[in-house]
């Protein structure tokens, strides 16, 4: 995303998850994935809990990702102040990476927490909270 769009995103602490998937989707085809399709279901029931942000093929195994774009409740000058708690952010995240179990192909979760203060390591809290849910390290 190019800098004055991301600003744009992080003044407002706008969501971009919808844009994020074809611009990932776009990238993917150029470096040689195929089958690539945003919004896809990961089985043939054609239920949303099936139901991958992003799938694609590369170097013959399928992969099903999984995107959020979970903004912050830090208060940050020149940001606006949003009252969604981060907390629900978090889960959505948690969610996503137990859906993929789910999937047929290798799942892949990715995430942007923003805004972030400089020089401010809060955010590694949330990412223990996730591998502690998911019983996985990062």
């Amino acid at each position: 995303m190019p800098s004055a769009l991301m600003a744009i995103a992080v003044r407002q602490r706008a969501k971009f998850e919808g844009w994020l998937k074809f611009e990932l989707a776009a990238i993917a085809e150029k470096h040689g994935a195929q089958s690539v399709e945003v919004e896809t279901a990961s089985d043939e029931s054609n239920s949303s809990a099936k139901r991958s942000d992003l799938s694609l093929t590369f170097n013959c195994n399928r992969f099903d990702v999984e995107l959020k774009t979970a903004n912050s409740n830090w208060r940050m000058s020149g940001v606006r102040n949003k009252t969604r708690p981060i907390t629900k952010n978090i889960k959505g995240i948690i969610r996503d990476a137990q859906k993929l179990s789910l999937c047929s192909g290798q799942g892949i979760v990715a995430f942007v927490l923003f805004p972030l203060p400089l020089q401010d390591n809060r955010w590694t809290e949330y990412l223990d909270r996730i591998a502690s849910e998911l019983g996985i390290s990062l």
